[in-house]
């Protein structure tokens, strides 16, 4: 299903506009010289609208600015955990703040990446800066609430004094990922992390898209389950086999995996931006 125009909800879209991130159909666009379509909003070039599939989603995943995205922050990551590793480092202010810095960035890389592949826009956002304290500290929230809110199911079941049945675990465990993306996509269209923990709001979200959801759900899961498993085995005889750049090549894979969601999710969201109100 392809995106739709920002004027007209039930024309398909025919270019997106890179600088403001909307989309529009042919009668939309103007033409300008040399036969360069120009955005309706704010009269800038306007590009073709990226075409839905596996070959934008490795095209966004292994561009060069999604590479860089994830060397970069699997190289802090490692360093930050090697340092922890080695008790170099005191358990002081400077070490906790560089571990709020890097989770800061990487939950505020992962939302980006959703808001601008769900906007249409080409390739990968931009790096998320480490500015304003108060801006850190709710993007490493919003994270926890997230991560915490997938894994309620197992907690509850957990807590409850079941935690010795691996089957029963896993099961809660999928259960909690088959509303994951409901939760993400909650969050992503708001802006507003409260959302993550109100459940009418996920059910507003299926109700909108209900068949789409479902099969987006069962890709989530797997890809959650399959993939992870991939990865991290992968990252565990990276990581064995070369001393300390082992360590960061693992941690850039890890990075990778959730980039690859963050896609996944903002695709979702392309797709049904009409249903969401996108």
């Amino acid at each position: 299903m392809p995106a739709y125009c920002f004027d007209h909800p039930t024309r398909a879209a025919d270019g997106a506009c890179e600088p403001c991130g909307r989309a529009w159909c042919g009668e939309c666009l103007s033409a300008a010289k040399l036969h360069v379509t120009v955005c309706k909003t704010c009269g800038r070039a306007a590009g073709a609208l990226l075409a839905e599939g596996a070959g934008e989603f490795v095209g966004r995943l292994m561009s060069r600015d999604g590479v860089a995205m994830a060397v970069g922050l699997g190289v802090f990551g490692a360093l930050i955990s090697l340092i922890s590793s080695g008790g170099a480092i005191a358990m002081g202010w400077a070490f906790v703040m560089a571990w709020v810095i890097y989770a800061s960035c990487v939950v505020g890389t992962f939302f980006a990446i959703i808001q601008h592949v769900g906007a249409g826009r080409a390739g990968m956002p931009h790096a998320v800066d480490a500015d304003h304290l108060s801006t850190m500290f709710a993007r490493v929230g919003r994270g926890l609430v997230c991560f915490g809110v997938g894994l309620a199911p197992l907690a509850v079941w957990w807590f409850a004094g079941h935690g010795r049945d691996p089957v029963m675990a896993g099961v809660m465990l999928v259960l909690g990922q088959l509303y994951m993306p409901a939760v993400l996509v909650a969050v992503t269209v708001s802006d507003h992390t409260g959302n993550a923990l109100w459940p009418p709001v996920w059910v507003q979200i299926v109700a909108r898209a209900p068949a789409a959801y479902a099969r987006f759900a069962v890709v989530w899961v797997v890809t959650v389950f399959v993939g992870g498993a991939v990865v991290g085995a992968a990252e565990a005889a990276v990581a064995d086999a070369v001393p300390v750049v082992g360590d960061m090549v693992a941690t850039t894979l890890g990075m990778l995996f959730l980039f690859a969601q963050a896609i996944l999710v903002g695709q979702f969201l392309r797709r049904n931006s009409v249903a969401l109100e996108y």
